[in-house]
């Protein structure tokens, strides 16, 4: 064993072969930044959720941005580029044109908006009174409330098909 590797008390690792041509000053660098991220733990804490928070946004986004791509491109083309190079509004256009877009979206809006508000005015009374009051059968309409939370809410569209 060499001095140097007697003498080596440092978190860096210690390959023997003193050769100088920088791989030691590599390994020390990787050594200092792993025993940083040891001592100091909510640092590596803090960069994985970085890592992690964008992958799920590029995950989450890709689909959004892939849709307005294949929107933008002229019709008839079937291969779409990742960076559009051309933009055609034409199909946007036509939909303005041949239906009545606005009025479409406007009832759209009317009736979500509506529908929220009574569905919180509703459900805050209800929850309002399931909190504080004591009623007969409140056990039971509890439990069957939790038991159709259960059901996913497409199953409430099984009985509109017909086989």
């Amino acid at each position: 064993m060499s001095i140097d590797a007697r003498n080596h008390d440092d978190a860096e690792t210690f390959d023997g072969s003193g050769d100088g041509t920088g791989d030691e000053e590599n390994k020390s660098r990787i050594a200092r930044w792993a025993n940083d991220w040891i001592q100091n733990p909510e640092k590596a804490y803090a960069v994985m959720l970085v890592f992690l928070g964008g992958v799920l946004l590029t995950t989450s986004l890709f689909p959004l941005y892939w849709l307005f791509n294949v929107s933008m491109a002229p019709p008839g083309q079937t291969d779409i580029p990742l960076l559009p190079t051309t933009i055609d509004l034409s199909v946007f256009i036509q939909v303005f044109q041949q239906v009545p877009f606005a009025r479409f979206m406007f009832n759209s809006l009317f009736y979500a908006f509506t529908v929220t508000v009574f569905v919180l005015l509703v459900g805050s009374l209800a929850g309002y009174a399931f909190g504080r009051l004591e009623f007969r059968g409140k056990t039971p309409l509890l439990f069957s409330l939790l038991v159709l939370s259960f059901f996913p809410p497409a199953t409430l569209f099984i009985p509109l098909f017909r086989a």
